[in-house]
């Protein structure tokens, strides 16, 4: 069974379009949420499932960006591969306050904006906020790696 966060009031929006549960009437139903609207109205409040991902789960998204395959169905499905990872390390980024995983969000984010993925504000807002406390020499291996994934050389994805 998929977990799901708690319970959110609808004047607050969620972080990233997608699929939702929203409550109407007592009862939970789907809802896609795109562009700052709701597809289904008369919602009480809404849920979705955390950003955190199972180690299985990274695993599969390690393996799709490692193929390096040059192909459009490849790029896509990298793309996202590589937004999720980016996402479930912000996540665990605000939940530790570790900077490791700040390093790790940023690398995927660039990777993902490499791969002409859809970025969305939320995650434009990420990358402009911290990209820019990393000192130089960070942001060169950061550089460097996204370089090479780009390129189609080996690269690191842990």
């Amino acid at each position: 069974m998929a977990r799901y966060t708690d319970w959110i009031s609808m004047s607050v929006l969620p972080d990233y379009d997608g699929h939702y549960d929203v409550e109407i009437d007592g009862l939970a139903a789907d809802a896609e949420y795109i562009l700052g609207k709701w597809s289904k109205e008369g919602a009480t409040r809404w849920r979705g499932r955390p950003t955190r991902l199972r180690k299985a789960d990274a695993e599969k998204l390690k393996a799709a960006l490692a193929k390096h395959l040059d192909s459009p169905a490849y790029r896509d499905e990298a793309a996202q591969a590589a937004l999720l990872l980016a996402r479930a390390a912000q996540e665990r980024a605000a939940r530790t306050g570790k900077h490791a995983a700040l390093k790790t969000a940023c690398r995927f984010f660039h990777i993902a904006a490499g791969l002409n993925a859809p970025m969305q504000a939320r995650d434009d807002e990420f990358m402009a906020n911290w990209w820019t406390r990393f000192k130089p020499a960070p942001k060169r291996k950061v550089e460097a790696e996204v370089a090479a994934f780009l390129s189609d050389k080996p690269v690191r994805v842990s």
